[in-house]
């Protein structure tokens, strides 16, 4: 880790150049059988390398940053306790002779003087008491329980989320980097375009194993042909899609009662100006923290925050006319400082308070956010904004850290409503 200024440091995640070249001759072998050339039936491997060599390396650059760059650098910022200002960025990819580094900038945050917050004065916002709340939040949860007794928990179904392992194989389906596999996310949808990866996992169980050459990691590049590698895929846990599994739902939220899951929920359904109940307790529990806790954004981490957000928000259809107002920008500068504010001080917290996060956080995360009603209760998603093909696998290490967030939020809230 190398200091660049008060808040930049630099991180190189380095990849021995064994692994970079046991997958650069597989690549000149696939494209050996894949390729045809007028007049020469068998492909010389002399021929391969002399007019694919820069594509495959370039391939081969995408296809390494997403199955293994990725998710080790966000855990080794984790594990070191590096509270991150901005999502880290690629600066270059130096080929040495023995290891590939991928050099990251990592935009950093000052250190916050918490103080005790705990005992902080926190007068959440009530509910709306209209009748016709409660009917409808019973009319949901007995929605959610019949949904429950036609799925399977242990079969993916469609608009599940599946955990799933990624061994890439030989074409004698053995390990081609027996030290190195990865684990990732996916929604299992089939609204179309149908991909053929998501759908074959309809039907599947919780720690079935099968092969498939339809998994693309390779995003960005063409050069090394995913759809002629095979990978061994395990499949290790199921969010369900479909349905709110109130079980999960009333751990989650330490609900001990019938009677706490319906007023929980109530948060969703009782609106006030366009803002649920569930929305305005939590910003006014920021705006409580940052009246207790006043510390100032660097101009450039919000600038970078903006393009993420202009990023998120330029494929939606309403986005050219509000572009156009002349506040615009103004409104995205607000935004970009805040959840800049949200992000740095919820994540320190959670490097306080030591908050973990287990396979059941995140699959009751993936499981409220999958819910149309429930999904409001669900505040940190900005992964899922950066992401223009939800078809893709996630990255495991990414749905993590937005879960340890989320995890993070409804602690504070619980310490302050208990």
């Amino acid at each position: 880790m190398k200091p660049l200024s008060s808040h930049l440091v630099e991180v190189a995640i380095n990849i021995d150049n064994k692994a970079v070249s046991v997958l650069r001759n597989e690549s000149f072998h696939i494209y050996g059988k894949n390729v045809s050339v007028p007049g020469l039936p068998n492909i010389p491997r002399t021929y391969i390398e002399k007019n694919y060599k820069r594509e495959i390396d370039e391939g081969l650059k995408h296809f390494l940053y997403r199955y293994l760059v990725i998710d080790y650098l966000t855990e080794e910022l984790f594990n070191k306790k590096i509270h991150l200002a901005n999502f880290p960025r690629l600066d270059r990819i130096e080929l040495g002779k023995e290891q590939t580094s991928y050099i990251f900038n990592i935009s950093t945050a000052n250190r916050i003087a918490l103080r005790e917050w705990k005992h902080f004065v926190f007068k959440a916002p009530r509910r709306k008491n209209y009748k016709d709340l409660d009917k409808q939040v019973d009319l949901f949860i007995k929605l959610q329980q019949e949904k429950a007794k036609k799925a399977s928990l242990d079969t993916v179904e469609e608009n599940d989320w599946v955990y799933f392992n990624a061994q890439l194989l030989k074409e004698e389906d053995e390990p081609l980097l027996p030290n190195y596999s990865n684990n990732f996310w996916i929604k299992v949808s089939m609204e179309p375009p149908l991909r053929p990866f998501p759908a074959s996992f309809i039907g599947n169980k919780l720690g079935n194993i099968f092969i498939t050459n339809k998994l693309s990691l390779n995003e960005g590049g063409t050069a090394i042909m995913p759809e002629q590698y095979s990978f061994l895929i395990t499949i290790k846990a199921i969010a369900k899609g479909s349905y709110l599994t109130l079980d999960t739902f009333k751990s989650g939220y330490r609900l001990p009662n019938k009677a706490a899951l319906h007023e929980k929920i109530i948060e969703v359904f009782s609106y006030r100006n366009d803002i649920s109940q569930r929305r305005s307790i939590i910003e006014e529990m920021f705006h409580l923290f940052f009246s207790k806790h006043r510390f100032e954004i660097p101009k450039h981490l919000i600038i970078r925050k903006q393009s993420e957000i202009l990023s998120s928000l330029k494929d939606r259809p309403d986005f050219q006319a509000y572009r156009k107002q002349p506040d615009f920008m103004k409104h995205v500068t607000m935004l970009a400082e805040k959840q800049l504010k949200e992000e740095i001080l919820i994540d320190q917290i959670a490097s306080f308070e030591k908050i973990k996060v287990e396979m059941k956080d995140i699959t009751h995360y993936l499981n409220v956010l999958s819910n149309e009603r429930a999904k409001e209760f669900i505040y940190f998603r900005s992964v899922f904004d950066q992401v223009k093909d939800t078809s893709s696998p996630y990255q495991a290490s990414l749905i993590k850290q937005t879960c340890r967030r989320e995890k993070t939020l409804n602690y504070i809230l619980h310490q302050l409503t208990r």
